[in-house]
């Protein structure tokens, strides 16, 4: 790291911007830092060195003052989520993204900071990139003297280099020690704790320092953890190990417990914060499960999704290197090494995979509203941005032009998501600060409870502190009918156990962290800088902070209104008519979002009586989206704006016509649905229209002769005349009729029944259908005074059937279009059958007659049969006349 210095302080004094690849253990976190500080080329104002976790960011600053001999908070200092240590005199500051971010509201240029460190850059969280591009902007409009370096183990420098234009790309070898990667041989099925304990017992036997073990997340350590203290002389007689534990949300005391040297040695069972920016001393192995858990969210609808996925290489090499930082080490890999090869290169940017709402509230705060014009390294995906909009507005946060408003002002200087945000300020308007401080703890921090709080009403002798029993005697005027909340009671659990009531569902450790960030929320209402005055809610102030913290919860989940299903059987018919408040026989754990998205409690809910329900936390798994913690909702607390009443159409495929329902709705979430009376109109005729156009033999005349015989006329015509420019009757033709009956029709069967011959000789105008009928008639007067409909037929001749007696006197052939084209006759005899086919009657006459005279004479002699046909009369039915 050493051989870089000199450089890095050079292009910082040219105030270029420095992009530095370092591996883990190359010291770049406690080194850079501090050689920037002690160059002197930053007097007055701080360094910042940002770290994308608070651990990351606290053990730097500890381990940058240790290494200098100062005390913590003087010249070295550090800031993360309700903690800091820092003073006056703090020269180095280490920080989350977070608090950057918060630190750029209060002062938009930076002029207190002359040097900006992004470390673990390789993250890609999406504050750091909100965070890089805000910084960009800065340096480039207004202090191009606002020194840059980006860190990283793993870092791809290409983009960046690029996307800074002035950077200097400096790479560092480090001074990392060798580590041993051992893999399984085959992909094991054992559960995971036995598979740790299996390869723990032969890092125990082989190596003396600590082992370092990388699960996915929180439940896995504890887990892990109580199956090793199960068997910890199995794994040492001795038993002289230590078990620790280290993960983000951890108590401060508990996370120097892991980073701290002990008497022995030590298992320290750790999620990925123990991956980049903290030495952990006398680690000597690693154990390596390649997994981690991970938020993203659903494309489809907007959803969280948490989810153990496989980690990349990168990450696999940034916890191996743990393993060498201070000795040559050991990496034990839980899979076969023909894995490793499939395994993604480097993670992907979590600005493609996570909720941009708080950076689109931020972005307008400084009056960005055009998100796609920010210089984004990677640029966010349009849906995501778009449903991030949405919310906010939906939030009150943005107005309809994605400008902040006086309320976005408020909620974007708390150290929240914009929704908890949104509930601490109504919180605030009703008086129950304290109850939505620990509300809002609960929903953005670890679970403490190691069990679902009591929920019964009904006192008992052995639960006489439960929550519930406490909301009886402490507010003896609730309602029973209020909507129940999966919330409340954890709510209330936690007051107890701050007033000093023992709670046995409570982790004690996990509560005081609750109490701790609620206490931190609520000294920041109190220092908020609002432009306005905010708007005071018109609602009857409720006494009861049960049903007001309900009320709030609604502010600040509006898109998560979900309307409860009753369970059906499977041999049960679907209803068709539904309604919120409708009592039902079946009650269950399903519902449904306005979206359609479907959503199941869990099964540890109370919120299974609720018609109406908040999806407070909720995980998109599937099909069914998961709900582990729900509100009830009264429908009494909408305001006339949120309830809607429409009329909705669609196409039933049972009855093959289109039908109508009137819904009603609240907030987009359908409530209630009758049927009503469908009549043809616009919005009829564009349902049926897409589902028939393009199935014209479903919705044409089953007896469509007359149609058949007019298109072949027109196709006839349109041979024989083509200046005439007369339209072809064919798909396209039918479907603008099929268009045009659709407005005054509802269903398949009405279209069959339409006049379409009447729309199509229509569509020709009086003055064309007379030219027509001269050109090409649809019948003709025959000899015997009577007129034939004259058949035509697409690609052959027109042709009449007529009996022999019926023509007597008919010299030629008659023909059509002017003499172009001949009638073919089709000669029948006194049974109806055809005799002759001809197109040549002087020829029939003159040598085919006489034959068939003959025949026909001798089994018909009732009937005419003249020797000269030509001069004889015509006769109707072709018996002789009497004298």
């Amino acid at each position: 790291m050493v051989e870089c210095l000199g450089s890095l302080i050079e292009a910082l004094k040219q105030q270029k911007s420095v992009v530095l690849k370092a591996p883990p253990g190359a010291g770049k976190t406690t080194i850079v830092p501090p050689a920037i500080l002690d160059s002197g080329m930053i007097t007055e104002q701080k360094i910042l060195v940002v770290q994308p976790r608070r651990l990351a960011a606290t053990a730097t600053a500890a381990r940058i003052a240790e290494i200098r001999g100062t005390e913590l908070g003087g010249e070295i200092g550090y800031q993360v989520r309700f903690d800091k240590k820092a003073s006056s005199e703090t020269k180095l500051l280490t920080l989350t993204t977070g608090i950057l971010l918060r630190r750029l509201i209060a002062d938009p240029l930076l002029d207190s900071v002359g040097c900006i460190v992004l470390d673990e850059f390789h993250e890609r969280s999406i504050e750091m990139d909100l965070a890089l591009g805000m910084i960009q902007q800065i340096r480039n409009n207004f202090r191009p003297e606002l020194r840059l370096v980006v860190m990283s183990a793993t870092l791809d420098a290409g983009p960046i280099h690029e996307f800074l234009g002035d950077s200097i790309n400096l790479e560092s070898q480090g001074r990392s020690f060798p580590v041993e990667i051992r893999y399984e041989q085959a992909r094991k099925t054992e559960p995971l704790e036995e598979q740790i304990a299996s390869s723990l017992r032969i890092l125990l036997a082989e190596t003396k320092g600590d082992v370092l073990v990388f699960l996915p997340g929180v439940g896995e350590i504890q887990r892990v953890k109580k199956y090793l203290q199960s068997i910890a002389t199995q794994l040492d007689e001795k038993n002289e190990f230590q078990i620790t534990e280290l993960y983000g949300s951890l108590s401060p005391q508990k996370q120097s417990l892991a980073l701290r040297a002990a008497n022995c040695r030590k298992v320290i069972l750790a999620t990925n914060v123990a991956e980049t920016s903290i030495t952990i001393p006398r680690v000597e192995s690693v154990i390596d499960t390649g997994t981690a858990r991970t938020l993203n969210h659903d494309s489809s609808t907007g959803l969280p999704k948490l989810q153990i996925e496989p980690i990349s290489q990168a990450s696999t090499n940034q916890r191996a290197g743990r393993a060498g930082r201070t000795s040559p080490g050991r990496c034990h890999r839980l899979w076969p090494h023909a894995l490793q090869r499939s395994r993604k290169e480097n993670d992907p940017p979590e600005i493609l995979r996570g909720d941009l709402s708080r950076v689109i509230l931020t972005l307008a705060r400084f009056g960005e509203r055009d998100c796609d014009a920010f210089p984004w390294l990677t640029q966010p995906p349009p849906h995501a941005i778009r449903r991030g909009k949405e919310l906010l507005k939906e939030l009150q946060a943005i107005d309809s032009s994605g400008c902040i408003t006086s309320l976005g002002h408020e909620m974007v200087q708390l150290p929240l998501a914009p929704r908890l945000a949104r509930l601490m300020l109504d919180a605030q308007k009703r008086g129950i600060v304290e109850e939505a401080s620990i509300a809002a703890a609960l929903l953005s921090e670890r679970d403490p409870f190691r069990s679902t709080p009591d929920f019964d009403r009904t006192p008992k002798a052995d639960h006489s502190h439960s929550p519930e029993t406490r909301l009886e005697r402490t507010n003896p005027s609730i309602d029973p009918s209020v909507p129940p909340c999966d919330l409340w009671p954890r709510v209330t659990a936690i007051q107890a156990f701050n007033s000093g009531v023992q709670q046995n569902s409570l982790n004690p450790v996990a509560a005081k962290q609750i109490l701790r960030v609620a206490k931190q929320l609520q000294g920041s209402l109190t220092h908020l800088d609002t432009i306005d005055h905010r708007v005071t809610s018109t609602d009857t102030v409720e006494p009861e902070p049960a049903i007001q913290l309900r009320k709030s919860l609604l502010t600040a989940f509006p898109d998560r209104l979900a309307k409860r299903r009753p369970e059906t059987s499977p041999h049960s018919p679907r209803k068709k008519t539904t309604h919120a408040n409708a009592p039902t026989k079946s009650r269950g754990r399903r519902g449904v979002l306005a979206s359609g998205k479907g959503v199941k409690l869990n099964h540890q809910s109370h919120v299974i009586d609720s018609d109406l329900f908040l999806c407070l936390d909720m995980e998109s798994s599937g099909i069914e989206a998961t709900v582990r913690l729900a509100s009830g909702i009264s429908q009494e607390w909408f305001s006339c704006d949120d309830l809607s009443e429409k009329d909705v159409y669609r196409f039933d495929k049972d009855k093959q016509a289109v039908i109508a329902r009137r819904q009603k709705s609240i907030r987009g979430l359908l409530i209630h649905e009758s049927p009503i009376s469908c009549k043809p109109g616009p919005e009829t005729s564009q349902i049926l229209w897409e589902e028939t156009r393009d199935h014209l033999s479903r919705v044409m005349p089953s007896d469509n002769d007359h149609l058949k015989h007019f298109a072949a006329r027109v196709s006839l015509i349109r041979e024989h005349f083509p200046a005439l420019e007369l339209a072809e009757v064919n798909e396209r033709f039918l479907q603008e009729i099929l268009r045009e009956l659709c407005n005054h029709h509802t269903s398949v069967l009405g279209l069959k029944k339409a006049d379409w011959y009447s729309q199509i000789k229509n569509r020709y105008g009086y003055q064309m259908l007379t030219e027509m009928n001269r050109l090409a008639p649809s019948s003709i007067q025959i000899p015997n005074g009577r007129n034939v409909e004259i058949e035509y037929e697409q690609n052959k001749p027109p042709k009449i059937a007529v009996r022999i007696q019926e023509i007597f006197g008919w010299r030629e052939t008659p023909r059509l279009a002017q003499g172009r084209v001949a009638l073919l006759i089709h000669l029948l005899g006194p049974n109806g059958r055809p005799q002759q086919i001809t197109d040549d009657l002087q020829n029939f006459w003159a040598t085919t007659y006489p034959e068939i005279k003959k025949e026909l004479k001798r089994r018909y002699p009732k009937h005419a049969w003249p020797d000269d046909p030509l001069s004889a009369v015509a006769t109707r039915n072709g018996l002789k006349r009497k004298s």
